[in-house]
């Protein structure tokens, strides 16, 4: 996505990392009074450490892009180490183990958390199927029209992505960030189809968290990458 304002120069490392920050913090302490996840277990692992599991993986997912983004833009540090294509494999590497994992950690603690609220089958897939259809016509678009090396920031490591146009189709149609708007969506599923109460607080936070990532990290560094 292109940003409004110019920045001539690379955003320094820890620039939004306020608001990332405040944000964390604040989510964090709301959880430990609201999430009570109880003295249960699932597979002989209490459920408080599939929750927290569940919540980690998406902060350490965004604290990766954010290192390797700014450490990359400063410095080439990943580039100048290992060249553009390795360089750029082994970041997708941690990238896409990171973003799988926020899914699969969601799938686990939504089994171990499952009917944990009053929600009948058919309620479930009421609310699960227009999601699924939404979500999916977004990560279809991602794949098919945006492309996922783009979604992983390829322009961050590659000069030449840096002069391709804005996409305007599929879902890019209505909005500008469809992966954030509607394909992250998808983490409400595992919640909804498993009546999980933990898994719906967590998709919850992984909705505004991408947009905490956005705002702090992807805009500035967008900034900078097409208005130099």
């Amino acid at each position: 996505m292109r940003g409004s304002s110019i920045q001539s120069t690379p955003p320094p490392l820890l620039r939004g990392q306020f608001l990332h920050l405040v944000f964390l913090a604040t989510a964090i302490t709301l959880l430990l009074v609201l999430s009570n996840p109880g003295p249960a277990y699932w597979q002989g692992i209490p459920v408080s450490v599939w929750f927290w599991s569940a919540l980690s993986i998406p902060i350490l997912h965004q604290v990766y892009v954010l290192l390797c983004w700014r450490l990359e833009l400063r410095s080439q540090s990943v580039t100048s180490r290992w060249g553009l294509k390795r360089g750029f494999r082994i970041y997708t590497i941690g990238f896409f183990v990171l973003f799988s994992s926020r899914f699969l950690s969601l799938l686990l603690l939504a089994v171990a958390d499952q009917a944990s609220l009053p929600m009948s089958m058919g309620l479930r897939w009421a609310l699960a199927t227009p999601i699924f259809l939404v979500a999916g016509y977004a990560m279809f678009s991602v794949k098919h029209y945006f492309g996922f090396h783009r979604a992983a920031g390829i322009d961050h490591f590659d000069l030449a992505y840096r002069t391709k146009p804005m996409v305007r189709d599929g879902m890019f149609r209505w909005t500008k960030n469809a992966m954030y708007t509607f394909a992250i969506q998808a983490t409400w599923l595992f919640g909804i189809l498993g009546a999980s109460r933990l898994a719906m607080i967590v998709a919850g936070f992984q909705s505004v968290y991408v947009w905490v990532h956005y705002f702090g990290t992807e805009k500035p560094d967008m900034d900078y990458i097409y208005h130099r």
